[in-house]
């Protein structure tokens, strides 16, 4: 499986998993829907806006930075995704997602050192599916 392919169906994978939590307040839960179909449409300019507008509200929901980090990703913007996915890391530690997503911007950026240590991060908060990359990207090969 070539490198493109593994890291386009990883990131669909954890796209997949992720789903807007209702745990937040009415309107950054209405904004995260919107931004969430958008997303999932490939409409990422319009998706950043939306989640640009949670962070205005409440600029420690690590989930639209999260969200938001996918979109520049996938607009190859790679720079503000890494930012995105540091800030999520920063108010939310442990988020194994945060991580993987990450370690594919590191990756892309050539940095196989640093991805290989936020997959593994990933996969010891929990996240199974970065056992894929740390397989094929940073275990020695014989």
């Amino acid at each position: 499986m070539s490198r493109i392919v593994l890291l386009v169906l990883l990131s669909v994978f954890i796209l997949s998993q992720c789903k807007p939590k209702s745990s937040m307040p009415e309107s950054e839960h209405t904004l995260m829907e919107k931004g969430y179909k958008k997303l999932r449409s490939q409409e990422y300019q319009e998706a950043i806006r939306l989640f640009t507008s949670i962070l205005d509200l409440n600029p420690e929901n690590a989930e639209a930075y999260i969200y938001r980090g996918l979109c520049k990703y996938h607009i190859e913007d790679y720079d503000g995704a890494l930012t995105d996915y540091n800030k999520a890391i920063e108010y939310q530690s442990n988020y194994a997602e945060a991580y993987s997503l990450r370690g594919l911007v590191k990756g892309e950026k050539g940095d196989k050192k640093g991805a290989c240590e936020d997959w593994e991060k990933a996969f010891e908060f929990g996240l199974k599916s970065a056992f894929i990359l740390i397989k094929e990207f940073c275990l020695d090969k014989e």
